[in-house]
């Protein structure tokens, strides 16, 4: 959805919509959403499509942004266009006009660099990309940052946010949860049951409804321990993805000894 207060913008839906929403938008867009929100899979689904539409999508992740000089960051954009692409495809993608290149950036916000110097490298990148596709964390916002100054660079940069997971996307990663994890005469009535489980916690206010929170509890129902995250507070689950993490390879006796 649009960073505003209005209430009949369009909005970003599903991951799968959002990223070939963007793909036909001729705007620069800033992507805001919490950690897990999906961002990240939005982005590469984008490369995805930009490819299939013979653009040149370049990804570069933000905390790779640490000199604002334009050498450092063209620099900065060769290294990457080499990684994700090969041989003669990458002097292609080196050559190629700049009304063919998108530039996706995640986690724009992780530069290292001072602020003031933000809207110079996103300068350098609407001379070399067509467009600019970003995400950042909920809480940034580059009006703030270039408060009462007057910005070129910012000029067509559309803030959008992705909004949580719907009740119909939520139940379609259920079932191919399930679905790929297993076949049986029971399937639905899991799915159902499942279904019902994760509802019911986020309806508490407990988790956000993003995709990373389901997954947590998907995993949970289907270990048999979703009572453990069923009444818990946020913190609890990464906890949890800690702990499954850790388990196959330390003893639980240890495990008390290695988080303190």
């Amino acid at each position: 959805e649009r960073d505003d207060a209005s209430t009949d913008q369009p909005a970003l839906g599903s991951l799968t919509f959002s990223a070939r929403e963007l793909a036909h938008t001729t705007e620069c867009v800033l992507v805001k959403g919490p950690q897990g929100s999906g961002k990240t899979a939005m982005l590469k689904q984008l490369y995805s499509d930009l490819l299939s539409q013979q653009k040149v999508p370049v990804y570069i992740n933000g905390i790779r942004l640490k000199n604002s000089s334009a050498k450092e960051i063209e620099k900065l954009i060769q290294t990457c266009i080499h990684e994700q692409y090969a041989g003669a495809d990458a002097l292609q993608a080196e050559q190629s006009h700049p009304k063919n290149r998108v530039l996706l950036v995640d986690n724009l916000d992780r530069y290292s660099f001072p602020a003031r110097y933000l809207s110079q490298v996103l300068a350098h990148f609407n001379l070399q990309f067509s467009r600019v596709v970003a995400t950042v964390d909920s809480s940034f916002d580059l009006q703030e940052i270039f408060l009462g100054e007057d910005q070129p660079a910012l000029q067509g940069f559309e803030q959008m946010r992705l909004p949580e997971t719907g009740f119909s996307q939520r139940y379609e990663l259920v079932t191919k949860w399930f679905e790929l994890s297993q076949s049986s005469p029971l399937l639905d009535q899991q799915i159902e049951m499942a279904d019902r489980v994760i509802s019911r916690v986020l309806g508490r206010g407990l988790v956000p409804s993003h995709p990373i929170y389901v997954l947590i509890l998907l995993q949970g129902i289907e270990a048999g321990r979703v009572g453990e995250l069923e009444n818990s507070a946020l913190g609890h689950y990464y906890e949890y993805m800690i702990l499954e993490a850790l388990n196959p390879k330390i003893r639980p006796e240890h495990l008390h000894e290695i988080l303190n």
